[in-house]
C-alpha cells in the first residue's frame, strides 16, 4: 500500500424499521380470572441477528408483565412472550460489522375474556453498519518513475465499537422467612433490573461492575402483599481491544428472571435467579491522513478531485441526574394511597437546546405501577399507579457546541421510588442522560494526479525569485507554482516550524512579507 492510500472504517446509521407483534394468552388454571389491569410493563429481548447481502435480520422477543386484580379482589400477575422478527436494509453493500438497537416504540394489553389478554407491540430496530472505505488518488504522478510533492490532511472520522456480550447468571437469596411454611408463601410479582457503575479497561479485558436490583411483591399466608427489594452486585470481564480509546459505554440487560419459594430449617426462603448479558461499546474518532493536492516537480500534471463525506465525533458523555416531584395527592386521584408496591419509569424528550457548553433538556418523565390503597369503606384494594412529571435539565459539555453539530439525547430512568405523606407524593428517580454530539463533514481531496511528461518544467538558470505572498497563499501553493519542493522552501527561508504546519492546508504564510525562491 503507497503512503497515499488510506484504509479506515466508516459507520453509517440506518433509519429505524418498526414491526408489530402480538401474543393472545389464556391463563393457566391456577390463576384468578382477571377483574382489573392495574399495570403493564413491556420489554424487547434481542435473542439474534443475521446479517448478508445488504440487510440485517434480527429476531427476538417482546416480554409482558400484567399486574391485576382477580376475581376475588386479590393482587395476582401474569408474564408472557410474544415473537418478533424484522428485517433492516443496511445503508450500504459489505457490511462487516452491525450494531443493532432494539426498544419497544408502544405497547397495548386488553382484556379479551376474564381469561384471556391480548397484547399488540411496535419494536423498533435500528442498525449501525462499519465499512472499511479504502481512499486511494490514481494516476500516472504515483508510479514509480516520480515522486509527487503530497498535501496530507488529516481528519478525524467517528468509529463505534461494540464487544460480544458475556452472559452472567446470578442467584441468591432475596429474603428468609423464619418460622413460615413454603406453601403458603407466593411471589406475587418480579423484575430485575441491572445497572454498570463503573469500567476497568487493562491488557484488552474491560472489567464492568454493577448491581442487580431485584424487586419482588410477596404473600405469605393471609398477610398483605409486601414489596421486597434486594440487591446483588456484579463484576465481569468482557474481552474489548477496542477499549483502549475512545468513551466507554457498558451495558447489562436482564433476558431472564425466575423467582422460587424454598423450604429451609427455620421456615422458608425467596431465591431469585437471573441472567444479565453485559457488553461495551466505544464511542471515538479515528485520526486519518488523506491526500488533498499534489505535483510534481519535473512535469506539469492533471489533477481530479473528488469529496470525502464523513461524519466527526465532538463530543460523547453519560451523567446522572436525580429528579425529585411533588404532586398533591388529591389531584392526582390518590388519596387513598396506602403504599407503593412495584414502581417503573420511562422518560420522553421533549426539547434539546445547546447554548455554548450548556446543554438544555426537558421532558417528561412518565411512571406506572401498583399500590395498595385504603378505600372509602375502610377495606384494603389496589390501585394503578400513573403519574407524569416534568423535568428540566442541564449538562455542561466539555467544549462549545457549533451550529452544525447534531445533538442526540437519550434518557433512561433508574431507580424509580415514590413516597407520601398525607397530602402529597414525590416519585423520584435517577435520570441516565447519554448526550452523543456529531458532526457531518466534507472535504475536497485528490482523486487522480496524471503527469504531463510532454510539459517538462522548464529549469530556470541559477537565478532568485523574490516572492511576495498573497492573501491566501500557503507553502504548499507557492511551492507548487513554483515545482519546488515545500520542505526546501521552508529551509531556504528559514521557516519555523508552526509557520510550516500554519492553519492554512499546509503552512499558512501569516507574518511571512516575502520568500527568496532558488
Amino acid at each position: 500500500m503507497s503512503k497515499s492510500t488510506v484504509e479506515f472504517k466508516k459507520n453509517q446509521r440506518g433509519a429505524a424499521i418498526y414491526s408489530d407483534t402480538h401474543a393472545d394468552y389464556v391463563l393457566p388454571d391456577y390463576l384468578g380470572e382477571v377483574r382489573k389491569i392495574l399495570f403493564v410493563g413491556a420489554e424487547a429481548r434481542p435473542a439474534g441477528k443475521y446479517t448478508a447481502d445488504g440487510s440485517a435480520e434480527a429476531s427476538g422477543i417482546v416480554a409482558y408483565d400484567v399486574v391485576y386484580l382477580d376475581g376475588e379482589g386479590k393482587l395476582s400477575s401474569a408474564a408472557f412472550t410474544s415473537d418478533y422478527d424484522v428485517s433492516i436494509p443496511l445503508p450500504g453493500e459489505g457490511a462487516e460489522a452491525t450494531n443493532l438497537a432494539t426498544r419497544v416504540a408502544n405497547f397495548s394489553v386488553r382484556l379479551g375474556g376474564p381469561r384471556k389478554i391480548s397484547a399488540k407491540a411496535t419494536v423498533a430496530v435500528s442498525a449501525v453498519a462499519s465499512y472499511t472505505e479504502t481512499v486511494a488518488p490514481t494516476g500516472s504522478a504515483f508510479s514509480e518513475e516520480h515522486e509527487p510533492e503530497l498535501l496530507m490532511r488529516d481528519v478525524n472520522i467517528l468509529t463505534a465499537t461494540e464487544s460480544q456480550s458475556v452472559e452472567r447468571e446470578l442467584a441468591e437469596t432475596v429474603c428468609r422467612l423464619d418460622g413460615s411454611i413454603a406453601d403458603e408463601v407466593s411471589v406475587i410479582y418480579s423484575r430485575a433490573d441491572a445497572e454498570c457503575e463503573s469500567v476497568a479497561v487493562s491488557d484488552g479485558e474491560a472489567t464492568v461492575k454493577g448491581t442487580l436490583s431485584v424487586l419482588a411483591i410477596i404473600k405469605n399466608e393471609d398477610s398483605e402483599p409486601y414489596p421486597v427489594l434486594h440487591k446483588i452486585p456484579f463484576s465481569e470481564s468482557v474481552a474489548y481491544p477496542e477499549a483502549s480509546g475512545g468513551e466507554l459505554f457498558p451495558s447489562a440487560v436482564v433476558t431472564s428472571l425466575t423467582t422460587a419459594v424454598t423450604p429451609d430449617e427455620s421456615g422458608c426462603e425467596v431465591v431469585a435467579n437471573a441472567i444479565v448479558d453485559i457488553s461495551l461499546g466505544t464511542l471515538g474518532n479515528e485520526s486519518v491522513t488523506v491526500t488533498a493536492d499534489a505535483y510534481l516537480c519535473e512535469c506539469e500534471t492533471e489533477n481530479g478531485y473528488g469529496e470525502l463525506s464523513y461524519t466527526e465525533l465532538i463530543a460523547a458523555t453519560k451523567e446522572r441526574v436525580n429528579h425529585t416531584a411533588e404532586l398533591s395527592r388529591e389531584a392526582e386521584g390518590l388519596r387513598g394511597l396506602d403504599e407503593v408496591l412495584c414502581l417503573v419509569g420511562t422518560a420522553r424528550t421533549d426539547t434539546v437546546a445547546a447554548d455554548g457548553r450548556e446543554l438544555t433538556v426537558t421532558g417528561t418523565v412518565k411512571y406506572t405501577g401498583a399500590a395498595s390503597c385504603v378505600e372509602e369503606s375502610g377495606e384494603r384494594s389496589f390501585m394503578p399507579l400513573r403519574l407524569e412529571v416534568p423535568f428540566d435539565e442541564r449538562i455542561t459539555l466539555p467544549s462549545p457546541v457549533g451550529e452544525a453539530a447534531k445533538i442526540d439525547v437519550t434518557v433512561s430512568v433508574a431507580h424509580p421510588t415514590a413516597s407520601l405523606d398525607a397530602e402529597r407524593i414525590y416519585p423520584s428517580s435517577a435520570l441516565d442522560m447519554t448526550v452523543v454530539i456529531t458532526e457531518d463533514k466534507s472535504m475536497r481531496i485528490l482523486s487522480s494526479s496524471e503527469a504531463r511528461e510532454d510539459l517538462p518544467f522548464e529549469r530556470r538558470p541559477a537565478t532568485v525569485t523574490v516572492y511576495y505572498p498573497a492573501e491566501g497563499d500557503t507553502l504548499f501553493s507557492v511551492a507548487k507554482h513554483y515545482h519546488t519542493r515545500a520542505a526546501r522552501l521552508a529551509a531556504d527561508n528559514l521557516l519555523t516550524e508552526a509557520v510550516v504546519k500554519g492553519d492554512g492546508e499546509s503552512g499558512g504564510l501569516s507574518g511571512v512579507s516575502k520568500l527568496i525562491i532558488h
